[in-house]
């Protein structure tokens, strides 16, 4: 598989149906989702920002922040190529600035949580199978029932057994290993959309800041402030919303029609969500985050409205070149 960062686009740019002006419709909201190290040039993502930054604009980053002290910033945040790197850091920076371009902050979401507190993970083997580990804490499905659901799901899709050998080389680095937090983190965006936010998220205030030392690459570290008058704020998942996030990820790839497939399709149909990807850079997850989207379509009792359509097809269109390699 070969690693791959772009853009990709989920939803459409067509209104929604709402009062806005007399006109019977308004803009959908526009999210801009952060799931890989931005390493665009600096000068192209700037001219993309203020092409597609409003107002209203919500920010949702997939790393965990870290004040400096804490151990490295995430994978996200950074990248091994020290000229990447800087656009990295660069684009980053820039983004959570351009929150506070107007004159109220824009919403900022991180969507993801630590390691220590994931509750699954997974290992593809040399069989080409893929084999859970469930932390003790979850309870509530056996290692059995989730190997078994999420390798029908990916059947799905014509990913058998074949299909995941070539996917495990993604995971080459980590030795075979993922914990699929993307997929996690796509959930926790859509859950505004089936309960109040106040139940999954609290605010922290971080000043972003990047240190450069003599001959090492530039890092950037969230270190923690007391208002927005110096930081920003930062939306980030509460520890006590991980459990149903983990039920949310089971529910999302079974079977059959549920709410949290529900959820999120009217959350794909209401938004739309510019994702920088890193497709199979030291993981799959972006792939079947993708995937899961999808299939929360496919797994619609009604039939698709022409809009949902029109997504499903985007999303198609998109991820060919991703099935053209298996």
């Amino acid at each position: 598989m070969n690693p791959t960062f772009t853009w990709f686009t989920i939803g459409s740019e067509e209104t929604k149906r709402g009062v806005c002006c007399g006109s019977g419709s308004q803009p959908k909201k526009q999210v801009i989702d952060i799931m890989g190290a931005l390493t665009q040039d600096r000068s192209v993502f700037l001219h993309w920002l203020n092409k597609v930054y409003t107002k209203d604009t919500v920010v949702s980053l997939g790393g965990e922040l870290k004040c400096e002290g804490e151990g490295r910033p995430p994978s996200n945040f950074r990248s091994k190529d020290k000229e990447l790197n800087e656009n990295v850091v660069h684009n980053l920076l820039v983004l959570i600035m351009k929150t506070k371009s107007t004159e109220k902050q824009s919403a900022i979401f991180v969507n993801t949580i630590p390691r220590n507190k994931r509750l699954l993970s997974f290992n593809i083997g040399e069989s080409g199978s893929m084999k859970v580990r469930v932390d003790p804490k979850f309870t509530l499905y056996t290692e059995e029932y989730i190997t078994k659901t999420l390798h029908e799901f990916l059947r799905k899709f014509g990913i058998g057994t074949e299909q995941l050998l070539k996917i495990r080389e993604s995971c080459k680095g980590a030795k075979y290993n993922t914990y699929l937090v993307d997929m996690i983190s796509f959930l926790y965006q859509i859950v505004n959309v089936k309960t109040e936010g106040g139940k999954y998220f609290e605010k922290e205030f971080r000043i972003p800041v990047i240190y450069r030392e003599h001959g090492n690459p530039s890092e950037i570290y969230m270190n923690r402030g007391t208002d927005t008058s110096t930081g920003y704020e930062f939306m980030v998942p509460k520890e006590e919303s991980i459990e149903n996030i983990y039920i949310d990820f089971v529910e999302a790839i079974s079977e059959y029609d549920n709410p949290v497939k529900r959820a999120i399709r009217h959350y794909v149909n209401t938004h739309y969500v510019h994702r920088w990807t890193d497709f199979d850079v030291n993981d799959t997850d972006d792939a079947f985050t993708i995937l899961m989207i999808l299939y929360a379509y496919r797994c619609k009792p009604e039939r698709l409205t022409k809009n949902e359509d029109r997504i499903v097809k985007s999303i198609e269109e998109q991820m060919e070149f991703w099935f053209d390699q298996l």
